[in-house]
């Protein structure tokens, strides 16, 4: 149900359409448990099990366009999150590859069903737009012990103008 909140409506589409999602071939996550798919308001480990997927705002502005006299064009920027325990032998694992892949796979230049549904009629979902960030966040893996690899997602809309 969308809160006519737009930018945690897409979040919270995002959250619902990596649930829908298979996402296997992690140990200790095959499949993944949906209560590990988080809704964070910025990216962080504390309190969660690994390995998980975590959604949050992406530390970048909102951008708008002015499309007509009548519409703006506003993406959302969204940062989605593959956290895994580092590997300590350092042996190749298909499993956090191919989760990114599959979140990729539903987010680049898609419109998503379940982002339209968390959207509501407020705003009318253009498309996502995926923005890979770094496979492999190298401080993450040496300092933290985790493997991290990120993207940026953009939930693009066409919004009324004058609408908040």
């Amino acid at each position: 149900m969308a809160t006519d909140t737009h930018h945690y409506d897409a979040l919270v589409g995002l959250q619902t359409a990596v649930l829908a999602l298979t996402l296997d071939g992690i140990e200790n996550a095959d499949p993944l448990p949906a209560e590990r798919v988080y809704l964070r308001e910025l990216l962080d480990n504390r309190n969660v099990t690994l390995p998980c997927v975590m959604i949050s705002k992406a530390p970048m502005p909102e951008m708008t366009e002015t499309e007509t006299s009548q519409h703006n064009k506003v993406s959302y920027p969204c940062l989605i999150t593959v956290i895994v325990p580092q590997n300590k032998s350092l042996e190749l694992t298909e499993g956090p590859t191919k989760w990114r892949q599959q979140i990729e796979e539903i987010f680049d230049a898609k419109q998503p069903a379940e982002v339209i549904a968390a959207l509501g009629d407020t705003v009318k979902l253009q498309h996502t737009l995926w923005q890979p960030l770094d496979v492999i966040d190298l401080s993450a893996f040496y300092d933290k012990n985790l493997l991290v690899s990120a993207a940026i997602v953009l939930v693009v809309v066409w919004k009324s103008r004058g609408r908040r």
